[in-house]
């Protein structure tokens, strides 16, 4: 369940209203008067009975004061968008964005950042995606890593990462990292977000490691490129006191905004990896780079669920687990049922309140390869008959 029931959408795409279609030639019941050019919110469900001289219906905005699963910050801020809708300045859907950081923002190009407890900063574009429940991300987020790091796989893809959610928060769990998002911005986000978490977290290391006495580091200079990947292998040595050390003297604080979480625990070049391209060419780029590691595939699409393509590029890469979430549950299970065909099993499916209130919800989904079961099931029997013959 979200911990929030009311008040926990962090975004709006309310629409104000427009004139109806041939507005000199009116045929509606009490005419342009009966018109709130003022109003601003969803339109009405159903396209009605009101027609136009041409027989063309038309539906009306319902006009929505106060939405109570939005935040208050988001309610405060609508009458000023009302007022620019009856001036007439505004026309199409509105945005209206709240994050941690930026408060209340309407441009939708302008770059933004939610602070989530446990997970850490994330920046991404107002007007693009990222989850609208902040009070529930840390548990989901948390459950999908629990989920993708069972039978300890080397490599996660995550596909369709967006700003790099699932990539960022789980990047000290795997050898080896690969995000996959189509939205050019949203990759850069992620990309700098990255080198700004692992640029943080290695100096921390690096100034509890000098204070401690070690000096091989210390001759090295820091502008030399060549010089800077010798300190940071230097560094690799003591990585695994070094990172326990720093946590204990300086914790990650909630609100920091250098480092999402302990995703960026001095990780080395190439650890993880965002590219810019659609699902299915991405998973084929993966492919090409992959060596005999076990693979899980974290898959968050957009309601659509995956194209053919995406769904054969899968299957064609064949990772030992994956791990579905959507938000409609009518795709997913079709997408499910080609996986199912082709050798996976549905292990658990896991629904998550995102959206209270609402009759949507977010299923996580958890798959496993029926034959690298079997193979494992087979190698634990063979350790047991030596251990017996013993």
């Amino acid at each position: 369940p979200s911990p929030k029931v009311y008040h926990y959408r962090t975004k709006l795409t309310p629409h104000p209203q427009e004139p109806p279609p041939r507005r000199q030639r009116l045929a509606w019941q009490g005419g342009e008067a009966s018109v709130d050019y003022s109003a601003i919110g969803f339109l009405e469900q159903d396209w009605g009975d009101a027609r136009d001289a041409s027989g063309r219906r038309w539906r009306k905005v319902v006009d929505v004061r106060s939405c109570p699963i939005a935040t208050e910050a988001l309610n405060e801020a609508l009458p000023a968008e009302r007022t620019k809708a009856k001036s007439g300045r505004l026309s199409g859907p509105l945005l209206l964005r709240d994050t941690t950081e930026d408060g209340v923002v309407t441009d939708p190009q302008q770059v933004v950042t939610e602070v989530l407890s446990e997970l850490g900063a994330f920046s991404f574009r107002a007007g693009g995606f990222f989850q609208n429940n902040s009070s529930i991300l840390p548990a989901f987020v948390q459950h999908v890593l629990s989920a993708a790091v069972q039978d300890s796989p080397e490599v996660l893809v995550d596909l369709y990462c967006g700003v790099g959610l699932f990539s960022l928060s789980g990047a000290n769990h795997f050898q080896r990292i690969f995000g996959v998002e189509v939205e050019p911005v949203a990759v850069n986000l992620a990309r700098a977000a990255l080198d700004c978490h692992r640029m943080s977290y290695l100096s921390k290391i690096e100034s509890v490691h000098s204070a401690r006495g070690c000096t091989w580091c210390i001759f090295i200079p820091k502008k030399c490129s060549i010089c800077f990947v010798l300190r940071h292998t230097v560094l690799w040595i003591h990585v695994g006191f070094m990172v326990e050390i720093v946590q204990k003297i300086d914790p990650v604080p909630e609100k920091s905004t250098d480092f999402p979480g302990r995703n960026a625990a001095a990780h080395g070049h190439g650890h993880v990896q965002f590219l810019a391209a659609d699902a299915a060419n991405g998973l084929r780029e993966v492919a090409r780079s992959l060596r005999s590691e076990k693979v899980v595939v974290v898959v968050d699409p957009p309601r659509q669920g995956l194209k053919e393509e995406a769904r054969r590029a899968l299957l064609t890469l064949r990772p030992q687990r994956m791990v579905y979430v959507s938000c409609d549950c009518a795709t997913q299970a079709r997408d499910l049922k080609d996986f199912v065909a082709e050798g996976y099993v549905v292990k658990r499916a896991t629904p998550f309140d995102l959206f209270p209130q609402t009759r949507h919800l977010e299923v996580v989904v958890e798959l496993e390869l029926l034959e690298h079961r079997q193979k494992v099931c087979l190698w634990n029997l063979l350790l047991c008959h030596l251990m017996r013959s013993q």
